[in-house]
């Protein structure tokens, strides 16, 4: 009997080891697995789709229950990427939240959040940029909880920097005193609450600092709107400008200084950070 050539063996195997490979049946397969993946996002989203038509139907287009509703559907799309229709979706979900629970009404944040997300992935940052501030001021008049709004004040302060760093305006180094500004509001809240002592001073301190750094490094543009040709308001930009500059080192130390004490204080009174003796 003639053996049977290696190269057949190793064939036949592998012809056994994938037996749906080259058959009708690989494709049934292959789309099976294929919609098992992505079923359950899409089950849950036709899922979602009825519930806000029913809601629609009981309670008409203004709904009071509709925009969380629209906020897990618009989520949905997010995690498929379809971040377009997830914005169209939001936007809804934020018009109906200020017309059924008021203009600056906390149940737009979340959609608004995530609608930001969104812009951010799409790279439409002129439009993200718009909406942070909307976002910004819905806080700052709905959020009584002083945790969140300091929270949201060093988020808004961290937007800044992004916002620097992409260059969004004429003038951009406006955004580092802003930066700045909310990072130190944020500070002064929490200090008066929570004392000198709370490790939440850290991040308005850090962000402080990377303010600090940020603006040493910025020239001003001290062009013809800062030579006097603008007006008064302008001179007192450029001089208020000349004065963050002028102070930024001293202002940098202090908060270098204030980190430093703030870890020293923290280790000394809490057991777990203490270093071993």
């Amino acid at each position: 009997m003639n053996a049977i050539p290696v190269r057949s063996l190793l064939l036949t195997a592998w012809l056994l080891a994938f037996p749906a490979m080259g058959s009708t049946g690989s494709n049934t397969t292959a789309t099976s697995t294929a919609d098992e993946v992505q079923s359950p996002l899409d089950d849950k989203q036709t899922s979602l789709r009825q519930a806000i038509s029913a809601l629609e139907t009981e309670h008409g287009a203004y709904g009071a229950a509709l925009p969380e509703q629209l906020l897990s559907l618009g989520r949905s799309l997010q995690q498929q990427g379809r971040h377009r229709e997830a914005l169209t979706v939001f936007k809804r979900g934020t018009h109906l939240a200020r017309v059924t629970s008021g203009l600056y009404s906390p149940e737009q944040l979340p959609l608004l959040q995530a609608e930001i997300e969104s812009l951010q992935v799409l790279q439409n940052y002129q439009l993200a940029d718009a909406r942070q501030r909307y976002l910004y001021r819905v806080q700052m008049r709905s959020l009584s909880d002083a945790g969140q709004r300091a929270a949201a004040l060093v988020a808004h302060a961290d937007w800044q920097r992004q916002a620097y760093l992409l260059a969004l305006d004429e003038e951009p180094g406006e955004r580092l005193l802003e930066m700045w500004e909310l990072n130190r509001r944020a500070l002064n809240d929490i200090l008066q609450r929570q004392g000198e002592r709370s490790r939440k001073l850290l991040p308005p301190l850090h962000g402080m600092l990377h303010a600090q750094y940020l603006i040493s490094d910025y020239q001003w543009q001290d062009g013809a709107g800062f030579q006097g040709t603008q007006g008064f308001a302008d001179r007192n930009q450029l001089s208020s400008h000349r004065g963050y500059r002028r102070d930024n080192y001293d202002k940098g130390v202090a908060v270098i200084r204030a980190v430093h004490d703030l870890e020293r204080l923290t280790n000394a009174d809490d057991p777990c950070l203490r270093p071993a003796p």
